[in-house]
């Protein structure tokens, strides 16, 4: 299998959902994945290691802070994935979560790699929620570029979305 990452944003306030997301993760993911948990300031290092029961002996938990200077505020969320990615991430695919869209299934993420690697028409797999396309300025090397510009029923964003690394770095 190939090497897999996660990553997802953490909000002040949110931390039950956090939990609840990393619970799920784990339940359902059978094979190594690198989670990362991405944030605009620091958490305590109790929170911190209440979070790393959470994970099964396949998850190996991660928490980047990002400095306020790198977060754009008009696309906070955005900016932190981007973070993450480029300086973070090293793994064959990456996958973007929103931290309230829950795995329900196993074999979730052998799913969503079977789709990348066995259809050549495939780029990006996951599921959309209804949102709105990226603004013309926004450069089409960042990650929310590629989520935002998915065109599906109603202009949509991906709630979980795997991409080859590579190609994200393109």
């Amino acid at each position: 299998m190939s090497s897999v990452s996660i990553i997802t944003c953490f909000e002040e306030g949110t931390l039950d959902i956090l939990r609840t997301w990393l619970s799920a993760v784990s339940c359902h993911t059978h094979i190594p994945v690198n989670i990362f948990v991405v944030k605009a300031s620091t958490f305590s290092a109790n929170t911190e290691r209440s979070l790393k029961p959470l994970c099964g002996g396949n998850i190996t938990l991660n928490i980047i802070n990002v400095p306020s200077s790198m977060i754009k505020t008009e696309r906070e969320h955005g900016s932190m994935l981007d973070v993450a990615v480029a300086h973070i991430v090293k793994s064959d695919y990456v996958i973007t979560m929103d931290s309230d869209c829950f795995p329900v299934q196993d074999g979730w993420i052998e799913e969503m790699v079977n789709d990348l690697e066995h259809d050549a028409f495939v780029a990006t797999s996951g599921i959309l929620y209804p949102w709105q396309p990226p603004p013309q300025e926004m450069s089409r090397k960042k990650l929310e570029y590629r989520a935002r510009s998915q065109y599906c029923w109603n202009m949509t964003h991906v709630a979980c979305e795997i991409t080859r690394y590579d190609e994200m770095m393109d």
